[in-house]
């Protein structure tokens, strides 16, 4: 049985490595984005935010599979990685439906702004036409 687990063990790094690999890679990459300044309407931002989530839950359900198929590898580094790679996506998903938010408010304020500026200008126009 010794040998079985060994063996096991030896077989199950090779794949816990590359899943950490893939992990950090995945966080190395969403942590650069997020660092760069890019200008992005709500509604990308929602679409990203959604897309995020999607991703989120198919992990889960990777992660709920392999527990049910072989629940002794529930805490194994493969798996674990799915359970961690969920929980930062949600992370992410999260983040972004609240830029998306803070952006809409943005958004509404400055047409708000430019909606009374147009007016306050058309009318001042308006006025001073009536006067000549």
């Amino acid at each position: 049985m010794t040998s079985t687990s060994t063996s096991r063990t030896d077989t199950d790094r090779p794949a816990a490595e590359a899943a950490s690999i893939r992990l950090q890679a995945a966080t190395k990459a969403i942590n650069a984005a997020a660092s760069t300044y890019m200008p992005l309407r709500a509604s990308h931002l929602r679409q990203l935010a959604q897309e995020k989530q999607a991703s989120a839950e198919h992990l889960l359900r990777q992660y709920e599979q392999r527990c049910s198929a072989n629940p002794q590898t529930s805490l194994s580094a493969p798996v674990v990685a799915l359970w961690e790679g969920y929980y930062a996506l949600r992370a992410i998903a999260k983040e972004l439906t609240r830029k998306a938010e803070e952006t809409e408010a943005k958004e509404h304020a400055a047409s708000a702004v430019h909606t009374h500026t147009h007016r306050a200008t058309t009318t001042h126009a308006a006025h001073h036409t009536k006067g000549t």
